[in-house]
């Protein structure tokens, strides 16, 4: 488990909403805010919408609307990195680097390709930023297994939408696995090597492609990394589109940066 119920009531309590906590949500005028707007400029061009992301999801964090923050999932830039880290350290944040957590849709008991997937997120680092005191948290988030129950808790997203992508993600892991497996004739030690090397394979049959599509379809909320279950999605009063309303307000200046590079 990430960690205690004690640990869990420090980071979910009322202290995580004090007065400090406030200027986050007071547009552009916020310290971090600024700070937060600034590190996006030394994020590579391309990771621009990534990175507004990541800033909006750091003040989320500060205005006690998202328990925690994982920056640079998906994207590579140390300077956005630390930029973020300099800015929660002098918002009185916790931050701490290390590998991302394993996602429930991380195991399929194949082990050829169970490695090749724990080497890849072993190898990729990210920034967590979490509430003050949260720093041992932060170090058993990173590298962790994680349920779908806790990681919709970790992320503040609702637990349908957390659901219905790690559905998606494992549909997408078995065409996946089933393609290597076609490429590699059976063969153990070429699916390990097709797998690692993240080969890119086509489907062949009309019924894959189908389900491919169906296991890439992400319909995001806007301003926020929450891929939308159809519920949430259809309804404009769901618990996605309503976090989504708040992440909008968090920040004008990270806003329109992302705005901008969306």
């Amino acid at each position: 488990m990430l960690g205690t119920d004690d640990e869990w009531a420090t980071i979910r309590s009322a202290g995580h909403r004090e007065t400090f906590y406030t200027d986050a949500m007071e547009g552009s005028s916020s310290p971090l805010a600024r700070d937060c707007a600034a590190a996006i400029e030394v994020a590579p061009p391309e990771a621009r919408a990534a990175a507004a992301q990541d800033a909006l999801d750091v003040l989320a964090v500060a205005a006690g609307i998202k328990p925690f923050a994982a920056v640079g999932w998906g994207f590579d830039s140390t300077a956005f990195r630390v930029a973020i880290a300099a800015a929660a350290a002098r918002a009185g944040l916790a931050a701490f680097d290390g590998p991302p957590w394993i996602g429930e849709s991380g195991n399929s008991g194949q082990s050829w390709y169970d490695e090749a997937l724990c080497e890849d997120l072993a190898a990729t680092q990210l920034l967590f930023v979490g509430p003050p005191r949260s720093e041992a948290a932060l170090r058993r988030l990173a590298g962790s297994r994680l349920g779908v129950s806790e990681e919709a808790g970790v992320l503040g997203y609702p637990l349908c939408c957390v659901k219905e992508f790690h559905r998606r993600q494992r549909l997408f892991h078995l065409i996946t696995r089933r393609m290597i497996g076609r490429q590699a004739q059976g063969d153990e030690t070429l699916k390990r090597r097709l797998a690692r090397a993240r080969a890119m394979l086509t489907p062949k049959t009309e019924t894959e492609l189908k389900l491919l599509l169906r296991a890439t379809r992400m319909i995001f909320a806007p301003f926020t990394s929450i891929a939308m279950c159809r519920a949430c999605e259809a309804d404009s009063g769901s618990a996605a589109r309503i976090l989504s309303a708040r992440f909008e307000a968090l920040s004008g200046d990270v806003a329109a940066a992302l705005r901008r590079a969306g």
